[in-house]
């Protein structure tokens, strides 16, 4: 069976976020950071084991402001998401950075599990925003390394 990528690719970044209001500069970025998230997923669905590091590095790069969430991102982080999950760990040590970007609950709950067991070796969060308050990006941080022995 051969996966393919089935979140929308043509959510129109570029057009959207201007209109709300949003900067070149910060629209460029966005369309970076959903790339990189495609990217990303495509990895972890294409490539067989292999014993090596990879950092996955999910990063939103603007000056003073995060990536905030819109529902057209949710298909790519619940792709992300499932490709993480159901990856092959025989032996690659992975380490998961995410920077500068809004998490609601929504994506909260698709990372969880893909994030829990023995997935990741390596986790940086820093500076994110989460939607509904901020213990709920404690209490997600927690469960991750509660469950998760290797890191």
């Amino acid at each position: 069976c051969k996966w393919e990528y089935s979140a929308p690719l043509d959510i129109s970044i570029s057009e959207y976020l201007p209109q709300q209001g949003f900067d070149e500069e910060y629209t460029d970025e966005a369309e970076n950071f959903i790339g990189r998230l495609k990217d990303e997923t495509c990895w972890l669905r294409g490539i067989e084991d292999c014993d090596r590091d990879y950092d996955i590095a999910l990063d939103f790069y603007h000056e003073d402001v995060m990536l905030f969430h819109n529902d057209k991102l949710l298909p790519h982080w619940n792709e992300f998401a499932d490709a993480l999950q159901l990856r092959s760990y025989s032996g690659d040590r992975i380490s998961f950075h995410l920077t500068n970007v809004e998490l609601p609950s929504a994506v909260i709950d698709a990372l969880t599990p893909a994030l829990m067991g023995n997935k990741i070796n390596r986790l940086y969060m820093s500076r994110n925003g989460f939607a509904s308050n901020t213990s709920e990006g404690v209490e997600f941080a927690i469960k991750i390394m509660k469950n998760n022995r290797d890191l």
